[in-house]
């Protein structure tokens, strides 16, 4: 970063000198490094990510080093990922390692466009004050898409302007999702490193559910390995923000201890919604029936793959029952065959309607609409359909319009297909359905371990 000569000189020649320094600004904050819980050391997951921005943490650590051969590492970062992946938190860990202050600009930095470019150098006004090095963090510039043209072209010179004087200035930004705003802001350039981070996986959820619950009171059989199945594709934040939630659910039945049920209702109320009345005898028995179907139909066609995390028939707000297949998250693609079993699975609950009542309801929908999007997906997407052979369909700028009426017939031939197989699997193996179907009705929710031992029993009958 600048010394204190260059600061006066960079001032000076700004006009910064002139300006009045009581211009207060709600689009800024500083965090102080003994404000930060957590260090570089100790943030978990994200090792790629690491990796790369450990170069800049050397960097920042013994800058001689790479004086030495004449050579800087990346200083201005571009962070991408969904909202609470941690992009701020390894911001915020760098900074406390190296003991910098952040100088973070909110959003609503690029709202007001009557005094944007006013704003730029009140920033960089702030970062001159810091008396030893600083970083700047923009969080979320997504939003300078709210900028009109004549603001934003001269918006990004002055910002081009201020880094091209600050070299060495440690900038990051942050962007909820990738496309035109990183594209235009890296094309300028503004920023010269994109940096993507992806929700944890498996074995990084287990270390970050450790880490939220050790200092909470959990029940002995809670299993933080079948926890963090259920969390699949959710960020840190949004673990966080489960275990905050599952505490407060706990409190408020005056629990001694958090068991793994009050996560399952905390995680169900925030996917599917609170619980509804009760259902009728009647239409409760049709809604185990059709969630059964579902585990029915999915493991008898894949014994050795299919696995259920829970079946559930409490009425919510958005569903009267549910079953939550565990994903094998070490399986980063798929076979025609495996795509099959998925698309029998959805129908099962269907097959398992016709199989009881000789109709089917309404409640078929979203199973369809599953269905239906695998399959065009196979036909039209992965090149598996025999009969139209190995063509992408799906892009918008596609000209082969009669290959597409094509693979919509045999998507919907295809489906039918499944939808006969998934009734043959029901019919062959009723009993089995009728044995999950009651335990659904005896507990309303049946967890993994009681839906194996069903299936298992019923597999070689």
């Amino acid at each position: 970063m600048a010394n204190s000569k260059f600061r006066q000189f960079f001032r000076k020649s700004n006009g910064l000198d002139k300006k009045e320094n009581n211009f207060k600004s709600n689009n800024f904050s500083i965090i102080h490094p003994e404000e930060i819980e957590i260090d570089f050391e100790h943030i978990i997951g994200h090792q790629e990510c690491k990796r790369e921005l450990s170069i800049l943490l050397k960097y920042l650590e013994n800058p001689t080093l790479y004086s030495r051969y004449n050579i800087m590492p990346y200083c201005k970062y571009m962070l991408i990922g969904s909202e609470g992946v941690g992009k701020t938190t390894l911001v915020k860990a760098i900074a406390k390692t190296v003991h910098f202050p952040i100088i973070v600009v909110e959003p609503s930095f690029f709202y007001d466009t009557d005094k944007v470019l006013d704003e730029v150098d009140n920033l960089f006004e702030k970062v001159l004050e810091c008396e030893e090095n600083c970083i700047v963090l923009f969080k979320e510039v997504q939003y300078i898409h709210s900028m009109i043209p004549e603001v934003l072209q001269p918006f990004l010179e002055k910002l081009l302007s201020y880094f091209r004087e600050m070299p060495e200035l440690i900038a990051f930004a942050t962007l909820s999702s990738s496309g035109e705003v990183h594209n235009f802001l890296m094309e300028k350039p503004a920023f010269n490193k994109i940096i993507q981070l992806y929700p944890p996986e498996l074995k990084i959820r287990e270390q970050i559910l450790e880490d939220f619950l050790k200092d909470v009171s959990v029940d002995n059989d809670l299993n933080i390995h079948r926890l963090a199945l259920d969390t699949y594709q959710m960020t840190t934040g949004d673990i966080k923000n489960l275990v905050r939630n599952t505490i407060l659910y706990s409190l408020q039945k005056e629990n001694e201890t958090i068991t793994y049920s009050d996560f399952v209702e905390v995680l169900a109320q925030t996917t599917f919604g609170y619980i509804r009345t009760k259902l009728d005898d009647k239409e409760r028995l049709a809604t185990a029936r059709h969630e059964a179907g579902h585990v029915i139909a999915g493991y008898f066609s894949s014994p050795e793959t299919y696995k259920v995390s829970k079946v559930e028939i409490t009425p919510r707000s958005i569903y009267l029952g549910v079953t939550q297949e565990t994903i094998d998250e070490s399986k980063k693609s798929f076979f025609r065959k495996d795509i099959e079993n998925r698309i029998i699975s959805c129908l099962g609950g269907m097959a398992s309607e016709e199989h009881y009542y000789k109709a089917t309801t309404s409640g078929v929908e979203n199973d369809l609409a599953q269905a239906t999007s695998f399959a065009v997906e196979l036909h039209k997407a992965f090149g598996m359909s025999k009969e139209i052979g190995p063509v992408h369909l799906l892009s918008e700028e596609n000209p082969l319009d009669i290959l597409n009426d094509l693979a919509d017939l045999l998507i919907q031939d295809f489906l039918k297909d499944m939808y006969k197989k998934a009734k043959a699997i029901i019919n062959e193996h009723a009993d089995a359905l009728d044995a999950l179907t009651q335990a659904l009705l005896d507990k309303e929710v049946v967890y993994s371990e009681e839906v194996s031992k069903i299936l298992k029993e019923y597999h070689n009958n």
